[in-house]
């Protein structure tokens, strides 16, 4: 947000009097939120840049209904696959389409002419990205070739976990019942585990 001190705009002689210090300081916030609400205006006019509101806005045009669950990332993805449209569908557009859905470089796809097959490998993590992936193969793959796509998403934990444990050795072991008696287990007993520090792991 883009700080304002109004007063600076003043002669210098008037800066020194409370009472417009005390106007100027109260009228600086409203002014501070005007610039706020100018510069959302001007990013709400761009499909990358949105937010909720206007991402909202261009749903409307091109007749999308959000589910409940997807989140921002999710609708502009939707968004700009549908927006940027065009007939006739080729395989360089199918490249494109997916460059926009999936990002580029972040998928597989493999087209088997004679087979009449087209692989593809995906890793979509946004809400709304695998519906809107469905929708676009439905219209623009051809009837007679087959789809083979599998959605392989990799969560990358970045963050410090410790894993700790203890080596424990005993010569007895009482258990307790509820029959009110005792077994003892005598013997030796070892027990591990295995302390482990790290600050990322790959889930797949």
């Amino acid at each position: 947000m883009k700080e304002i001190d109004l007063i600076s705009w003043l002669p210098k002689y008037l800066q020194e009097y409370r009472e417009i210090k005390e106007i100027m300081s109260t009228e600086n916030p409203e002014i501070e939120y005007l610039y706020s609400e100018i510069n959302t205006t001007m990013d709400n006019q761009f499909i990358h840049t949105c937010n909720e509101k206007g991402i909202e806005r261009f749903e409307k045009l091109l007749g999308i209904i959000p589910n409940h669950d997807d989140n921002l990332p999710g609708r502009i993805s939707r968004v700009l696959s549908r927006w940027n449209d065009s007939i006739p569908y080729t395989y360089k557009g199918l490249i494109q389409k997916l460059n926009v859905i999936c990002g580029e470089d972040k998928y597989f796809i493999n087209l088997k002419n004679n087979e009449y097959i087209l692989e593809l490998t995906v890793s979509l993590v946004f809400g709304g990205q695998v519906e809107e992936l469905d929708y676009m193969l439905s219209y623009m793959i051809p009837a007679n070739i087959v789809v083979e796509c599998k959605n392989e998403v990799v969560n990358k934990l970045e963050d410090k976990i410790y894993l700790g444990g203890a080596v424990v050795t005993t010569k007895e072991i009482t258990i307790e019942s509820n029959l009110n008696k005792n077994c003892v287990v005598q013997g030796e007993i070892s027990s591990s585990f295995v302390m482990d520090k790290f600050k990322e792991r790959v889930i797949k």
